[in-house]
């Protein structure tokens, strides 16, 4: 199993939430998906997992899957890889509450236990702790 650290960065178009993660980690590390189609065909065993303009676009236990500690292969065109990352950001331009609004209670609790830290960025770069504790994070 791996320790996996999730974080989900929030705020405005324009406001530097890509750039943040940059620059904490040598770029060789970094992970970045921008294709949802195919998001995983170029992975090769990076620490860090950044989720860009993340909408929803994953399905929910998919999702819950990927942010899961538990080993896994991640689907690639030809061969599929195993998960190596233990950091993951995920990057929207939306509050957490607002990626599967569908989604409620229980099942909901199942996302916000992955999440260890929301934090909403605003322009200039300013970054608060957008709390959710009172929704079961970690």
């Amino acid at each position: 199993m791996r320790d996996i650290e999730v974080h989900y960065l929030y705020g405005a178009p324009g406001v530097g939430k890509t750039s943040h993660v940059y620059n904490r980690y040598p770029i060789k590390d970094i992970y970045r998906v921008t294709d949802y189609r195919r998001p995983f065909d170029e992975y090769d065993r990076q620490k860090v997992l950044v989720l860009d303009e993340y909408d929803s676009q994953f399905d929910w236990n998919t999702l819950l899957t990927y942010l899961d500690r538990y080993p896994l292969m991640l689907p690639a065109r030809y061969h599929n890889h195993q998960a190596c990352y233990t950091v993951v950001w995920m990057l929207s331009n939306l509050p957490l509450e607002a990626q599967y609004p569908e989604v409620r209670g229980e099942r909901r609790q199942a996302l916000i236990r992955r999440i260890n830290e929301v934090l909403h960025m605003v322009k200039g770069g300013e970054i608060s702790h957008d709390g959710h504790d009172d929704e079961g994070g970690r």
